[in-house]
Order: structure tokens, then C-alpha cells, then sequence
């Protein structure tokens, strides 16, 4: 594992394990149906922007959004599978250019579903 994230830093591809659940991300419950889902990252990416933002900050804020969302209509790692006894993924690796955008948006939602986890 090491050795991934020294290659994606040498690439300029540096990476950071943030400990949110994609859910609290974009402020739904971990037992939020597609549609909600949906729904919250469209009505984030909506949102006017508070002033102060960079144009970086923006930018970054529209990616994390599109990656949360397909990660949890697409990747069961990440949003877990009740059925099939698969637990959601605990925390989001993103790059790290991404990790003020992500600061942004858990201060939006401002952690309003479930509590993290005890790590």
C-alpha cells in the first residue's frame, strides 16, 4: 500500500484517506435511497458558493460531487450493501487537491446525518 501512494505523490497524483463516509459528504443518511442521493448532490451543486471560495475551491467542490455520487450509485465498496452484508467504506480517499473542497462541504452540510465513526 505504501508504495501506491509514493507513486501517486511522485506523479503528482497524492492522494489523502479523509475519515467521512461518502454519505455525510454530501449530508444524507447512510440509508439514503439513489434518488435522494441524487437529489443532494444536485441541489449541492446548485448551491451559490459562499464568497471567499477560490476558483480552485469551486472547481474541486463540482468533482468531489460527481465522484461521491458515482461512487455511491456505482461502488458498493463505498456505499455498502445491506443484502449482500457489505459495510460502507468509513472514509474517502481523494486527492489532495480535492481536501479543501471536501472542508467546504462538510461545513455546508455540517455533518447533519450520522455521527462518524469511533476510529
Amino acid at each position: 500500500m505504501r508504495r501506491r501512494h509514493y507513486r501517486e505523490q511522485r506523479t503528482g497524483n497524492a492522494v489523502v484517506d479523509i475519515p467521512v463516509n461518502c454519505y455525510q459528504l454530501i449530508g444524507v443518511s447512510s440509508q439514503a435511497e439513489k434518488d435522494e442521493i441524487v437529489k443532494s448532490v444536485m441541489n449541492l451543486k446548485g448551491t451559490e458558493v459562499d464568497d471567499g471560495y477560490t476558483s480552485d475551491v469551486v472547481v474541486s467542490r463540482q468533482e468531489v460531487l460527481m465522484d461521491v455520487r458515482d461512487k455511491l450509485l456505482f461502488e458498493t465498496d463505498y456505499a455498502g450493501n445491506v443484502k449482500e452484508k457489505i459495510p460502507l467504506k468509513l472514509s474517502l480517499r481523494i486527492p489532495w487537491r480535492w481536501l479543501p473542497a471536501a472542508a467546504c462541504l462538510l461545513q455546508e452540510v455540517q455533518f447533519s446525518t450520522d455521527p462518524p465513526p469511533n476510529l
